[in-house]
């Protein structure tokens, strides 16, 4: 006797076994599993880079200040790398409220954020203040060095470089810099919002 095979009929269905659905689940489970922790870093390494980009644009804002209404104008971050603040610079687009930024209100808290103006470790080092003519000044005098590092587990760093005697910003990311580890002007985003 020969076995019959069922007729599918047009508009007819056809039934999802239980096992086609837990085999499609148990992929859609893997997948999701390798992909939610790139996801994260991913997400990570953007918030690096739009801090970065944020303090850059600040920096700029209370250079530019300085030189526009001929006053000194200074940033100062706080130790913890939470943010950075000023009593004597506007925050852009609030009139009347001065600059001040909470980074971990806003972003990722595994985002950290390293000022160094000088290479000195004190709560001073911490300021940067910009003359009339937009040079920056540490402890009352002119700086040499001026660094943030804004970092992310498993993410390119990204460095803002405050260029002493001009004051210019420069934005650099980990991946743009030279093999012997120098930043060089060819791979700045070089005068960020000068």
């Amino acid at each position: 006797m020969r076995a019959q095979r069922p007729v599918h009929r047009p508009g007819s269905r056809r039934a999802v076994t239980l096992l086609e659905l837990t085999i499609v689940l148990l992929v859609l489970g893997l997948v999701s599993a390798i992909a939610a922790p790139r996801f994260g870093q991913s997400m990570r390494g953007m918030h690096s880079r739009a801090i970065a980009m944020q303090i850059a644009a600040h920096l700029s804002h209370a250079r530019r200040t300085a030189i526009n209404q001929g006053r000194s104008t200074t940033l100062t971050f706080a130790q913890t790398g939470a943010g950075y603040a000023s009593t004597d610079v506007e925050f852009p687009g609030r009139v009347g409220a001065n600059l001040q930024v909470d980074l971990h209100d806003t972003y990722d808290q595994s985002v950290g954020v390293q000022a160094d103006f000088d290479g000195v470790i004190d709560a001073d080092s911490l300021s940067i203040m910009f003359d009339l003519e937009g040079v920056p000044f540490v402890n009352s005098t002119a700086m040499q060095s001026g660094l943030i590092t804004v970092s992310a587990p498993g993410t390119p760093t990204q460095y803002i470089r405050v260029a002493p005697g001009t004051g210019q910003i420069d934005l650099y990311s980990e991946d743009e810099i030279s093999q012997d580890g120098t930043f060089t002007e060819a791979t700045a985003t070089t005068g960020v919002g000068s």
